[in-house]
């Protein structure tokens, strides 16, 4: 099957994948060639009608992806789910400028199924949205992440994940969001390990990452807080520790990413807080599980 790389001309610009520096590593590799996705209602052609609408697929956010593993979204909207074979999919992310995908089914009612390598994602874009022309594609931003100097307090890759996040403080909460625009809380996570090179090891979904992510007995600034509702083992938050008894995160519609107390939020102190590694530990009405991304 040939491989197809697709930029996204949206907000910011991710990492590439492993071995991979530019669009001709990439060629070399084995994509074939390049096209690109675009929000532009004049940069693209296809059918006519509401229902084909560039901008009911896209938006100042991104490029909706619709997947069957995206959860229901409450008192959604038109662009927020589709129909495909009888089938609702709702969105469950968005692709950005410079993301790398790989086409691998394009069906002839307009809807082209990707896979995304930089969020460890699939699912179905709108083919009208997708420009084949390299010259729309977007440069890639990658965060130098120094060595790390074994007197430093804190990792550099820690402190630099968390620089990132700090970044998007202030951004609102959108469901299956991941751009500077707007994101939703595992899309938080997952945009900034992207923008330190390590989009490709992060899933997409809360439930996911925490099933990916190393269990830890002890927090440290930059690991992963998730909660799952009463006594489920579903993960449906992901929070980021900063330290000092605090977190980061998109909590909800309506809200932007902050900074928040973690006594406050969970009723809990995690300075204090005796983790058994792996397991779920009761928060009143949460359950809440520990996780890292990092080596040490």
């Amino acid at each position: 099957m040939t491989r197809v790389l697709i930029a996204a001309t949206l907000a910011l610009s991710l990492a590439l994948p492993a071995s991979a520096q530019s669009f001709d590593d990439l060629q070399a590799l084995g994509f074939q060639s390049i096209a690109a996705l675009s929000d532009a209602p004049n940069a693209v052609s296809g059918p006519s009608g509401e229902n084909s609408s560039p901008r009911r697929w896209s938006s100042a956010e991104g490029v909706n992806i619709y997947s069957d593993l995206a959860d229901p979204i409450k008192d959604p909207k038109d662009e927020d789910k589709i129909e495909l074979d009888g089938k609702t999919l709702w969105r469950g992310t968005q692709v950005n400028k410079g993301e790398t995908v790989e086409i691998t089914e394009e069906r002839s009612d307009g809807w082209t199924h990707v896979n995304i390598p930089t969020q460890n994602y699939s699912g179905w874009v709108r083919t009208e949205l997708i420009a084949r022309d390299s010259n729309l594609a977007g440069s890639f931003r990658q965060v130098e992440v120094p060595e790390r100097n074994p007197n430093d307090k804190l990792d550099p890759a820690r402190d630099a994940f968390l620089k990132e996040t700090q970044k998007l403080e202030g951004v609102p909460y959108v469901w299956g969001g991941r751009s500077p625009r707007g994101v939703d809380c595992s899309g938080l996570v997952q945009l900034a390990f992207s923008y330190i090179g390590m989009g490709n090891q992060v899933p997409r979904t809360a439930h996911e990452q925490r099933l990916k992510s190393k269990p830890v007995d002890k927090l440290q600034p930059g690991d992963l807080v998730f909660s799952a509702k009463g006594g489920s083992s579903k993960i449906s938050h992901v929070m980021i520790y900063i330290g000092n008894n605090q977190l980061r995160e998109a909590p909800k519609t309506g809200d932007v990413v902050k900074t928040v107390n973690a006594s406050g939020r969970l009723g809990v102190n995690l300075e204090s807080l005796k983790i058994d590694k792996g397991a779920g530990m009761n928060a009143g009405r949460y359950t809440l599980y520990f996780g890292t991304y990092f080596q040490d």
